[in-house]
């Protein structure tokens, strides 16, 4: 779920209701430019399952957070069947998106009696008297990408936010009291609840509520006015750049009616690699930032204070952070949000050659059975490096990873289509273009690199100008990319030698143009604050 702005709360409490009637911000101050709500509402009734990736358009646009609002957050969650109708809702719904998040659920708690003979506080499940307390709580952040200086945010529809800040809101609804026949009632209306949020940091940093406070008021008073709005800031105190907020929400029983324990405003679920719940785990836990599967989750955010910006991850030589075009400094994202590098075969036929290729390696609608055909072929004893040129019917299929399309991997110790491309850290790019960037001799021809040697005619007239008719340069594209852990370099180490593709395309598709996918990828590693060890995935549409 994602937070929405929240204007105009009170500024001052009673121990009570509030004395002045809160309102909160339209939703339409963080939609996309000409987007109506409608429209809004309309994506957000489309969502109404678990929803954990957020696919990002590749080529570079104007940025969007989108940002999910308050009502469209307590719609989603509608849809989804939180709505207990007769007070029985005991499901939650969670929506993560890289700069948004949002959970929403029914509460229900019943009260507890003193048994004399015991001597202590007992459920009074089952006594003619026993009220059963039901409310619903929902609350939405939103985080921000930072300008080029990393002193304030990009179009946050915000002023006097850092990138390194976190805005939250909370609501507390449909606030009721039932007896044991489901009968409301209102005799236990004065009693309190306190709502309470508690940030923790990663060691060698700090995450604090800089404005809202605790509230503690009466059901009376949760009825009247259930709003609330707080602002995280994180700090970095060891200078490592990337710090996680743990964000715990939770409302107190105050005269221990209901519950003598807190009751925790989020779900303890375990998610896999792409998103999908697992299941739910009991005992809570903080997220180690290990393996998700192990601890269940817990609202967390990633802030950094990074530099990046726009220039091509994959340039040989180029310095991202020295370039001045596209650059942004600090950010904080949900990291449950999927990072996927969406590329459009009608949208983004700047880059058509570039996608063409990725979709042949995996092995998606390419009029082939299987990606065994693209080069460098694989193949069983192979003698020659680079192997030999031609289909001698011995290639085999190469398990490359990275496919968003593909099933999530079941062989922790297997390469496998759905695997996540893993961003490996600037500079590195030569440990995977080493292999085949390199002169060579084959047959006493001299060739510069393995596409020269695989695609000779796509470095001479006529195909050149047809490839590249501004540059007329060809270059080696490589999937997956020089930038992760997951190119030739690193698939040799691990014992998967030429599970990689290769293809000679126009340098205009490949680099150097706005409309470039080298381009396009930065912007998406930078937008989404795609850091070295971090993992993402491709995704190509028609």
């Amino acid at each position: 779920m994602t937070l929405v702005p929240a204007d105009g709360l009170a500024s001052t409490r009673s121990g009570d209701a509030a004395k002045k009637a809160r309102e909160h911000g339209p939703s339409s101050l963080y939609l996309p430019e000409g987007q109506t709500r409608k429209k809004a509402e309309k994506r957000a009734k489309a969502s109404t399952t678990a929803e954990s990736g957020e696919a990002v358009r590749a080529a570079e646009t104007p940025f969007n957070y989108d940002h999910i609002s308050m009502e469209d957050c307590l719609e989603v969650a509608r849809q989804a069947g939180i709505d207990p109708g007769m007070g029985r809702g005991n499901v939650a719904h969670l929506v993560v998106r890289p700069y948004s998040t949002c959970w929403s659920r029914y509460i229900n708690v019943i009260n507890y009696v003193y048994a004399r003979k015991l001597a202590k506080w007992v459920l009074s499940a089952g006594k003619k008297d026993s009220v059963r307390l039901q409310f619903q709580a929902t609350w939405v952040m939103h985080t921000y990408l930072g300008n080029a200086t990393g002193d304030g945010v990009v179009n946050g529809g915000t002023s006097n936010l850092k990138p390194q800040q976190i805005k939250m809101w909370t609501k507390i609804s449909n606030v009721k009291t039932y007896t044991l026949l489901d009968n409301v009632t209102t005799g236990d209306d004065d009693e309190l609840l306190k709502l309470e949020v508690k940030p923790t940091a990663d060691n060698g940093s700090t995450c604090t509520v800089t404005s809202g406070t605790s509230r503690q008021t009466s059901l009376t008073g949760w009825k009247a006015d259930g709003d609330d709005e707080f602002v995280l800031t994180m700090q970095d105190t060891d200078g490592d750049k990337a710090d996680k907020c743990t964000v715990r929400p939770t409302m107190v029983d105050v005269d221990d009616e209901w519950t003598l324990r807190p009751m925790h405003l989020w779900s303890s679920v375990a998610y896999d690699q792409k998103g999908q719940i697992l299941g739910k785990y009991n005992g809570g836990g903080d997220p180690s930032g290990n393996d998700p599967n192990e601890k269940p989750y817990t609202p967390h955010v990633r802030c950094d204070w990074h530099r990046v910006s726009n220039a091509d991850p994959e340039g040989e030589g180029t310095a991202a952070a020295a370039t001045t075009t596209g650059v942004h400094t600090g950010a904080c994202i949900f990291p449950l949000a999927k990072r996927i590098f969406v590329m459009s075969k009608s949208k983004d036929a700047s880059f058509l050659q570039v996608i063409q290729h990725i979709e042949a390696a995996l092995k998606q609608n390419t009029g082939v059975s299987d990606n065994k055909y693209t080069v460098p072929p694989l193949r069983d004893n192979e003698t020659q490096d680079p192997p030999l040129k031609g289909v001698l019917g011995t290639e085999k299929t190469k398990l490359i990873p990275g496919n968003w399309a593909a099933p999530m991997g079941t062989d922790p110790n297997k390469v496998e289509p759905g695997d996540p491309l893993i961003k490996d850290k600037a500079g590195n790019q030569p440990k995977n273009r080493n292999v085949f960037s390199r002169s060579f001799k084959v047959g006493g021809t001299s060739y510069t690199s393995y596409c020269q040697y695989y695609f000779p005619e796509n470095y001479r007239e006529p195909l050149l100008s047809l490839l590249d008719p501004d540059y007329k340069k060809a270059e080696c594209d490589e999937y997956p990319f020089a930038s992760t852990k997951n190119g030739a370099g690193y698939a040799a180490d691990n014992g998967m030698k030429n599970h990689y593709s290769l293809r000679a395309v126009g340098k205009s598709h490949n680099s150097t143009a706005r409309g470039s996918h080298g381009k396009a990828l930065g912007s998406f590693y930078n937008r989404n604050r795609v850091l070295p060890n971090d993992n993402f995935w491709v995704w190509i549409v028609n």
